[in-house]
């Protein structure tokens, strides 16, 4: 056989390999949205999608919020559940009643907001059912404390708490650093937000870019200053695009290759946990590890304690784990943020349910199982509740 004859083979196999590659790529990121190629740079808004987040999510300084005299239902693997959200912006609370005072208002993510259970069965909820007092639940799902933080001064402008709690997950290191969510956690299309940044040693805002109806619908055009203040879209994003010849990304890339080999072989329950759930772990705790990456954390947390107290304020952070940090503190018999709770000078204003949950045998009960990895259960928010009491001196 002569070498030229050999080598149209070589190329016929390798053209073979590309269709190949193309077509199951294709079907790929039907089914997994982490699964992404050069359309993921600039992707399209579908108009009905886009409208629905509009009208119930947008938020031109925060990015997105739980609008007023909204509602809606989630399902998880034990069934359904419900929300509502009140005329004030807040998750509706049961517990709450006219003749209570009101004292707390909580502030952060997906945890905070209470995910996945019923308005009765949030921490906030069990808390104002206890101690007969008025908890409001202004959490957002996916925000991270810089979100939080912003949110809290826009409320806390308007109404005088006697308590303020900012309830976060360790993983808001990494949202800190993102000002288009879809750069880490991708097919998040419509995630931009404001993020902050540190300059001469204070912490400096950089606004949400896409702060207009007009410039969501017209995102294209802001690009480039987007992904000058976005940590990930060089740290991650780039690195994983498929690029053609898909055949040598895939060679160059051995996670895409078995992202592939996932979806069509396993579960995408088992692919969710395996290439989302602990690669961002894997990340969160690369980042506990970069001193900036902390300071910048601790410089928002400080703030929300300070703005809290001069608006008379008593104000907690409080740590809420997803099921991968109990499983690291189980393993390891410690956190892995340590380093950022010995910043705090005074460790009053921090409840850290790490070390609690973990020291349950049946701690996966606290915890619904779920292709998310799970927001806290029923049993989860009444013990977050629990120890919200032992640590805040309520006087009813």
């Amino acid at each position: 056989m002569s070498y030229l004859v050999f080598f149209f083979i070589i190329i016929f196999f390798l053209i073979i390999i590309e269709i190949f590659l193309n077509k199951v790529t294709k079907i790929g990121k039907k089914k997994f949205q982490w699964l992404i190629d050069s359309k993921d740079f600039e992707p399209n808004f579908d108009k009905k999608k886009l409208n629905f987040f509009i009208k119930n999510s947008f938020d031109k300084e925060l990015g997105w919020i739980r609008k007023p005299n909204t509602f809606g239902e989630e399902k998880s693997f034990k069934g359904k559940s419900y929300f509502s959200i009140d005329k004030s912006g807040c998750r509706t609370n049961p517990n709450n009643n006219k003749k209570f005072k009101e004292k707390i208002a909580t502030f952060g993510d997906s945890f905070t907001f209470c995910r996945q259970v019923n308005n009765d069965e949030t921490w906030q909820s069990y808390l104002s059912k206890s101690k007969k007092i008025n908890v409001l639940n202004y959490g957002v799902g996916n925000y991270g404390a810089d979100q939080a933080l912003i949110y809290s001064k826009r409320i806390i402008k308007k109404k005088k708490f006697k308590f303020t709690i900012l309830g976060i997950v360790p993983e808001t290191i990494l949202r800190v650093h993102s000002s288009w969510k879809h750069y880490y956690e991708y097919g998040n299309i419509f995630g931009f937000k404001p993020r902050f940044k540190i300059k001469k040693n204070k912490l400096t805002l950089i606004k949400n870019i896409i702060n207009s109806q007009s410039r969501l619908k017209n995102y294209k055009i802001y690009l480039n200053e987007i992904q000058k203040n976005d940590y990930f879209f060089d740290y991650i994003f780039t690195k994983e695009i498929l690029n053609k010849p898909l055949i040598f990304s895939y060679l160059k890339s051995f996670r895409n290759l078995l992202l592939l080999f996932h979806l069509f072989f396993k579960s995408n329950y088992k692919t969710y946990q395996k290439f989302v759930i602990q690669k961002n772990h894997l990340i969160t705790k690369k980042f506990y590890k970069k001193k900036d990456a902390v300071n910048l954390l601790f410089m928002i947390f400080k703030e929300f304690l300070n703005f809290s107290k001069k608006n008379d304020s008593n104000p907690y952070i409080l740590i809420l784990p997803q099921i991968n940090d109990i499983e690291y503190f189980i393993k390891h018999k410690k956190t892995y943020y340590e380093n950022l709770l010995k910043m705090f000078n005074n460790s009053k204003y921090v409840i850290d349910l790490t070390p609690k949950i973990a020291s349950k045998n049946d701690y996966r009960k606290y915890y619904i199982n779920d292709k998310y990895g799970g927001h806290l259960s029923p049993q989860g928010n009444l013990l977050v509740s629990k120890e919200i009491e032992k640590k805040i001196c309520f006087k009813n």
